[in-house]
């Protein structure tokens, strides 16, 4: 083998190796903006919550994820954003299946739930209708919450979802009591179940 080509399989080498390291770099701190991960966030069933949202000491990715999505979040003495991308069995949200969305009542002084597109947009919608909260949902008899998610018109509380993509929904609990925030894998969070697609 010549000294040049000798020296060219050291570069081409060198090369490779610096591409993976960069693309597994990119992608492990991609993830860790966008999906986060444990402790920083802490899981519940499909939801999720981001709790040092706003607070002086956040962690640099918890920085990074509220600026790359251009939100202010608020202190989790105030509020806990919990958020859901997969329904209860792990399955990605489609905006092309039915989903019910079951529920005990939730502690706080006040919660609402918002169905967005994955672009973080809302859902267009005839009904103009994207959330429900602690004051205008239906309740069943026993005093929990059953909301259905569709592409068609469903009885009770109904959101509807589009054409087809996945969706996300969040869940905000305003005034959270102490245990919420003490444990949050704790808290009765609704189970969001499929009904069909």
């Amino acid at each position: 083998m010549s000294r040049m080509s000798a020296t060219a399989r050291i570069l081409l080498n060198t090369a490779a190796f610096l591409l993976v390291g960069l693309g597994l770099g990119y992608f492990t701190v991609d993830m860790a903006v966008t999906r986060g991960f444990s402790p920083i966030v802490r899981s519940n069933g499909p939801w999720s919550v981001w709790t040092a949202a706003s607070s002086i000491d956040a962690d640099p990715y918890t920085r990074a994820h509220f600026a790359s999505f251009g939100k202010l979040g608020m202190n989790e003495f105030e509020a806990m954003d919990f958020r859901a991308e997969e329904d209860s069995a792990g399955s990605a949200l489609s905006q092309s299946c039915t989903y019910v969305l079951t529920g005990a009542p939730l502690a706080g002084r006040w919660w609402n739930i918002v169905v967005y597109q994955i672009d973080r947009s809302l859902i267009p919608n005839k009904a103009d209708r994207h959330s429900f909260n602690s004051e205008n949902v239906i309740r069943e008899p026993n005093g929990s919450v059953r909301i259905a998610l569709s592409p068609q018109p469903q009885s009770g509380n109904w959101l509807p979802l589009g054409t087809g993509g996945g969706f996300r929904l969040v869940l905000s609990i305003i005034d959270p009591p102490q245990n919420y925030r003490a444990n949050p894998s704790t808290i009765p969070l609704p189970r969001i179940e499929r009904k069909s697609c």
